[in-house]
């Protein structure tokens, strides 16, 4: 049985690993998408300078 200052240590510990880990993901999606839509501009600038060889 646990001390009732245990359990709220335990669960606190494991609201922190699960802030970390929501950081985690979130800072991965934002890479994610920064190399995206790096990628789609250079694409996009490509085209527009093919388009204006034609």
């Amino acid at each position: 049985m646990y001390s009732k200052e245990k359990l709220l240590h335990k669960r606190v510990n494991i609201n922190n690993q699960l802030a970390s880990h929501f950081l985690y993901f979130n800072l991965m999606i934002l890479t994610l998408l920064y190399s995206l839509s790096f990628a789609i501009t250079a694409d996009l600038k490509e085209t527009i300078e093919f388009c204006k060889l034609k």
